[in-house]
């Protein structure tokens, strides 16, 4: 396994966990009202900044673990970090993939905001479409690795 898709599988295995707690603290505040009234918008403000700094957290801890467990489980004595050009493309159309889903997820959102939805549907429409697109990004890479263009 190439340092790029040991990369890659960190960080779907960072972003699910991410999204999977942020998940199950923020939608019981929010079944519970937190986010409603005059100051919704700004604990939903706050919500997704504990995310995003959880977020880089969690990430580079998961980076750091799984390169430590991968190094031991394959007895690798030290990886490589060359990249080729096959790795700038295979890292080109991922970033193309993360780009069109969040740009779907905000156009999501904003379609949310002229129906008059909550704003916490409006900004989690973005998160989800940034956590998906960083998803199907990893998942694309993996998948190119593993089967070539």
């Amino acid at each position: 396994m190439t340092q790029h898709q040991k990369s890659a599988v960190a960080a779907l295995i960072g972003t699910i966990l991410v999204i999977v707690i942020y998940s199950a603290i923020v939608f019981p505040l929010y079944a519970q009202g937190r986010f409603d009234g005059p100051d919704g918008a700004s604990a939903i403000g706050v919500a997704i900044l504990f995310l995003i700094a959880g977020g880089i957290v969690v990430n580079i801890v998961v980076n750091i673990l799984f390169s430590i467990l991968h190094a031991i489980a394959t007895n690798e004595p030290k990886p490589s970090f060359v990249i080729d050009e096959r790795d700038k493309a295979i890292e080109l159309r991922g970033v193309r993939l993360f780009f069109i889903v969040v740009g779907v997820g905000f156009v999501l959102s904003m379609v949310a905001l002229a129906l008059d939805q909550p704003l916490f549907l409006v900004f989690n429409l973005m998160v989800f479409g940034f956590s998906f697109g960083d998803i199907a990004s990893n998942v694309l890479k993996l998948v190119i690795h593993r089967r070539g263009f």
